[in-house]
């Protein structure tokens, strides 16, 4: 595509912004000083949009990175400002927002898939809703003979006014969870072994 093309297809408009992402994040789940931890490896984990002109990417702005021109004969100075403004994303994350669909979406499942195994071999995961708020909660992931030791405070944990939460997924979206843009998260997760 010339130059000029592009230049003028920008100029009336003909142009779509898409925003795109990837993850090739290897996830690890593991129980480390009694807290469930993901010690993930990142790799190619972005989020941009980018700029197409006849369903051509022209350029990219991705977060976190200087605009980039995609083809040899743009340059990132011949795509004017008002299009780099509406391309550019925060740096600023807000809350609850995450690092990308895909990013989140396998950071989910990589945790169900551990916790299915943890349940597998007997581990029983439990809820304490504190106040009974939905923001306000502490999570129990139990080993089969755990003391009840709490390994934070040393006092002992009652089972019996927990809530026993069975599905897995459930329990693993309620640790991900890191609150909303108008709701703060007061949850943790605690690890009897």
């Amino acid at each position: 595509m010339k130059k000029q093309d592009i230049i003028n297809a920008l100029k009336k408009g003909k142009y779509e912004i898409r925003r795109e992402y990837d993850c090739d994040c290897r996830m690890n789940w593991l129980i480390k000083d009694g807290q469930l931890y993901n010690d993930y490896y990142e790799d190619s984990c972005w989020l941009g949009n980018i700029l197409y002109v006849k369903r051509v990417p022209i350029a990219q702005y991705i977060r976190y990175e200087k605009p980039e021109s995609l083809i040899d004969t743009i340059a990132v100075s011949d795509i004017p400002d008002e299009i780099w403004n509406d391309m550019m994303i925060s740096e600023i994350r807000t809350r609850g927002e995450g690092i990308n669909p895909l990013h989140d979406k396998k950071e989910r499942q990589s945790l169900i898939d551990y916790l299915t195994n943890l349940v597998s071999q007997g581990w029983k995961m439990y809820i304490d809703s504190l106040r009974g708020f939905a923001n306000e909660y502490i999570l129990y992931l139990v080993s089969p003979g755990s003391s009840l030791q709490d390994p934070v405070s040393g006092v002992a944990v009652n089972l019996e006014r927990l809530s026993e939460i069975k599905d897995v997924e459930k329990f693993a979206i309620a640790h991900l969870w890191e609150g909303d843009s108008i709701t703060d998260s007061y949850s943790s997760t605690i690890v009897l072994e």
